[in-house]
């Protein structure tokens, strides 16, 4: 996981400027919010989780409410 990620500041904005691969390496269930716009990890993941969102036409704000709240499930 990259060093930069802090995963106990979970937020609407920092996970936005969390890369991909390590929402997805931290949080794996995520995946099912973010497959369905076609965000994946081929390629590396490398783009950060707002800006993959808004490529793909997601609802930035609603999509990252909803790994934030699946995080803080994961979480307990």
């Amino acid at each position: 996981m990259n060093q930069a990620v802090n995963t106990q500041d979970v937020t609407k904005t920092t996970i936005g400027e969390w890369l991909v691969r390590d929402l997805v390496e931290q949080y794996p269930t995520t995946m099912s919010l973010l497959s369905p716009w076609e965000i994946d990890t081929c390629c590396g993941g490398g783009r950060k989780v707002s800006e993959a969102l808004t490529l793909h036409g997601a609802p930035v704000d609603d999509v990252l409410d909803s790994i934030v709240d699946m995080v803080a499930a994961t979480r307990g």
